[in-house]
């Protein structure tokens, strides 16, 4: 009974992480992760998603308009990628420490 639990559970998850991340373009509510970080990746998907769907209905078809669109995709993932990379720094100020496991005879190769 409690593999069955755990197979219908685990389809679940692929439904929800693979089939409806697909049709939506890679989007998934995790129920894992805070409230920030499920807001912010669905905020940063719409923007992905919509922002040159309404520069193609309300701006007229000009290489300056597409080019624009380009530089603000950038700039965005510039942003998210430079607060990542400062967070990393501020916070990852350890090194990586091997925990020995007692009873473990496999060698390394």
């Amino acid at each position: 009974m409690l593999e069955e639990q755990q197979m219908g559970s685990q389809t679940l998850e692929i439904l929800r992480q693979g089939v409806w991340a697909s049709f939506t373009g890679g989007w998934f509510y995790d129920p894992h992760q805070d409230v920030f970080c499920n807001t912010f990746h669905l905020y940063t998907w719409l923007f992905l998603l919509g922002f040159p769907f309404v520069i193609y209905v309300y701006f007229p078809p000009a290489s300056f308009i597409w080019c624009f669109y380009c530089a603000a995709v950038t700039v965005a993932l510039a942003c998210i990628k430079l607060v990542n990379f400062g967070l990393h720094h501020m916070y990852d100020t350890s090194e990586c420490f091997q925990e020995e496991v007692d009873g473990w005879d496999c060698k390394k190769r």
